[in-house]
């Protein structure tokens, strides 16, 4: 099933429910040939998976991460990029994997740079986030809740 509004890709997309016995929890996936237009792609069906699943946190925030994540997975990796998205009580989890066997680190730019900031924004949007590494590639994961006050914020102490 697609979500309301989303008219699909040639990849075709994945809905199912994961039992955990108390809760079912629902996990969507898509994947997206690596084009110049698999970004855009990405974002109208993150946003459109949100409002199915009637996700009360930002969807901008969601939209953007996903947005740098797909963009280097296309500049970077090459093949196909799989999208996972699941929901459960609020928090959001969302991966990006790849083909790309490369090292996934943040890099200290100066001011005067005018890319690599992406997993760095990454980690202030989000509550956590990582990279699991597989013989066939990686995902880039990150963790939302709909409640903002356990995210990262920048100048802040626990």
């Amino acid at each position: 099933m697609l979500p309301k509004g989303y008219e699909g890709n040639e990849w075709g997309n994945v809905d199912r429910m994961i039992d955990l016995g108390s809760a079912q929890i629902p996990v969507r996936s898509t994947t997206l040939v690596p084009t110049p237009e698999s970004p855009g792609t990405a974002r109208r069906w993150v946003f459109a998976t949100l409002v199915d699943w009637g996700w009360s946190g930002d969807e901008d925030e969601v939209v953007l991460a996903v947005s740098e994540l797909v963009t280097n997975a296309m500049l970077h990796a090459g093949g196909p990029i799989q999208l996972t998205m699941s929901c459960q009580d609020g928090d959001l989890w969302v991966s990006v994997h790849d083909d790309g066997v490369g090292r996934v680190t943040q890099r200290r730019l100066d001011d005067e740079a005018t890319n690599g900031r992406g997993l760095q924004m990454l980690d202030q949007l989000s509550r956590s986030w990582g990279v699991i590494t597989e013989p066939a590639g990686k995902h880039v994961w990150f963790e939302l809740s709909a409640a903002h006050d356990d995210r990262h914020l920048v100048g802040t102490s626990a």
